[in-house]
């Protein structure tokens, strides 16, 4: 049997579903304190191409769901959150970021380094 499954660049109305579905799967409560704010966090993870595909939307969204402080309500830090999820590599903003998520950036760097463990 052979399918041919198309690459999410190619069905970019999928990727909020799954989106959803793997946050969920992987941090029930963090899913809840998102939901009304979803479409926002997510807004650059919507647009994103994924060259990776499917394992590359699993990574990001678990590493989201990692790094996420439950505890925090504000839109701003989750979306930033997002960001840094999508583009790891992105250092020249890490104190900006850092400062963003309201914490140190040796913090912030353990952190990404316990993701990237993963």
């Amino acid at each position: 049997l052979h399918l041919r499954i198309p690459p999410l660049r190619d069905r970019s109305e999928d990727i909020p579903t799954l989106i959803w579905h793997f946050l969920r799967s992987f941090n029930s409560k963090l899913s809840e304190r998102v939901q009304e704010d979803f479409a926002q966090v997510f807004e650059s993870a919507f647009a994103y191409s994924y060259p990776g595909n499917i394992r590359e939307l699993i990574n990001i969204v678990e590493r989201f769901a990692v790094l996420a402080d439950v505890d925090r309500t504000d839109t701003a830090y989750f979306t930033a959150l997002c960001q840094m999820c999508l583009y790891p590599d992105a250092a020249a903003a890490i104190s900006e970021l850092a400062e963003t998520l309201g914490i140190s950036r040796a913090t912030l760097y353990n952190k990404l380094r316990g993701c990237r463990k993963h």
